[in-house]
């Protein structure tokens, strides 16, 4: 929670501020678009100091939060031992392995996100191929990354009120 907010105080109020009230595409929870991702390239271009707090937020905070919040997720995964009936079915093994695989696909994704965002986003120089390219895959890995991340969370939330219901004979 510390780290979000500290994300929050340092880096997307100055962009806001830096940005005229822009959003970090990261940060977009409704999702964006090939074209957003071309917009901002052109708007960061253009405004150097959003564009050094973007590069600043990327380079550290944002990859750091993507590994601190699957870490948390899967440690609580783990803390609510998910198991039992699952729509009056015993979860098989190969289901638990698939929702714990879920935190880590989201820090993937995350981190895939930042990363692509750091290759495209000024001070680098992309080639054309390289923001096609980026302009495609951060949009899908944006959704993917609230996706897993909602789904992970709801998931953990149902394990740990069923956890605490006593069993029915």
């Amino acid at each position: 929670m510390a780290l979000a907010a500290w994300i929050y105080m340092v880096f997307v109020l100055p962009f806001r501020a830096a940005a005229a009230g822009r959003n970090p595409l990261s940060l977009r929870v409704q999702g964006y678009e090939s074209g957003d991702v071309l917009d901002m390239l052109q708007f960061l271009r253009s405004h150097p100091d959003a564009a050094a707090i973007q590069h600043g937020l990327d380079t550290g905070p944002a990859l750091v939060f993507a590994v601190a919040s699957t870490a948390l997720l899967f440690l609580l995964l783990k803390l609510v031992k998910p198991g039992g009936i699952f729509f009056g079915r015993p979860i098989p093994p190969a289901g638990v392995t698939l929702l714990f695989s879920l935190p880590i696909l989201y820090g993937l994704v995350a981190c895939g996100e930042t990363i692509l965002a750091i290759l495209v986003f000024p001070p680098a120089l992309p080639s054309e191929q390289s923001l096609a390219f980026a302009a495609v895959v951060m949009p899908v890995l944006g959704r993917l990354k609230f996706l897993t991340l909602v789904v992970a969370i709801i998931l953990l939330i149902r394990f740990a009120v069923l956890s605490r219901q006593p069993e029915l004979d």
